[in-house]
C-alpha cells in the first residue's frame, strides 16, 4: 500500500499537465489536501471514492478545476447537501458531466434532484 502524504500532494500539484488522478482509498485526504489539488487545473477526471475525511470545505476548493468532467465522490461520508449546492452554483463546475455520489449518506434525495435541475447535462450516479 502506498501512503500519499501532504508532501506528495504538493509535488502532484506542481504537475500542471496532469489530466486524470485516482486517489481512491486515500482515507487520510483532508480539506487542506484538496486545496493543494486545486492547482491541478488541467484535471478532467478526479477519483476520490472512499476518501472519508474531507468535507464540503474541501470540495469547495475544487471549484478551481474548471476542466473537470468526471468526479467520483463514492462513499465520501462527510459531504452534506452544501456540497451539492456548491456543485450547482459554482460556475467552474459547468463542464462536469458525470458525478458519482453512491454511499454519500449525508446527501438528501431533494438536494440531488435540485442539482439535477440546475445542471441538466449532469449524469448523477448513485
Amino acid at each position: 500500500m502506498i501512503v500519499l502524504t501532504g508532501a506528495g500532494l504538493r509535488q502532484l500539484a506542481r504537475s500542471t499537465w496532469l489530466s486524470e488522478l485516482n486517489l481512491q482509498h486515500c482515507e487520510q485526504l483532508t480539506d487542506v489536501d484538496l486545496e493543494l489539488l486545486a492547482d491541478c487545473t488541467q484535471l478532467t477526471v478526479l477519483q476520490l471514492a472512499y476518501c472519508t475525511q474531507f468535507s464540503d470545505a474541501g470540495l469547495e476548493h475544487l471549484g478551481r478545476l474548471f476542466r473537470l468532467r468526471n468526479l467520483n465522490l463514492y462513499q465520501c461520508k462527510q459531504l452534506t447537501d452544501k456540497s451539492l449546492e456548491l456543485l450547482g452554483d459554482l460556475e467552474h463546475f459547468n463542464r462536469l458531466t458525470t458525478l458519482h455520489l453512491g454511499g454519500c449518506t449525508r446527501l438528501t434525495k431533494k438536494a440531488k434532484e435540485q442539482l439535477k435541475q440546475r445542471r441538466p447535462q449532469l449524469r448523477i450516479l448513485d
